[in-house]
């Protein structure tokens, strides 16, 4: 039996939304490298060209990305 087609989500936005947000909290990607316990050349890779995260990876950038919009609106 075939394999159905699946198409991959792009997450090149979703890359350049962490960058942006990583940005907009004034830290470095070691800094947050460091407290995610992730290398700094894997979030360059999901920031710059797009690299499938992990679940678990996901929903933390996700929560960075949350964390630095209600701050940004908070302050409006």
């Amino acid at each position: 039996m075939a394999k159905r087609p699946v198409p991959r989500y792009d997450f090149k936005a979703f890359g350049e939304a962490i960058k942006t947000a990583r940005k907009g909290r004034k830290e470095s990607r070691k800094k947050v490298c460091d407290e995610m316990y992730i290398s700094p050349r894997y979030l360059a890779n999901i920031e710059n060209k797009g690299q499938h995260p992990s679940l678990q990876i996901f929903f933390e950038l996700m929560f960075i990305c949350l964390e630095t919009s209600h701050q940004s609106s908070s302050a409006s």
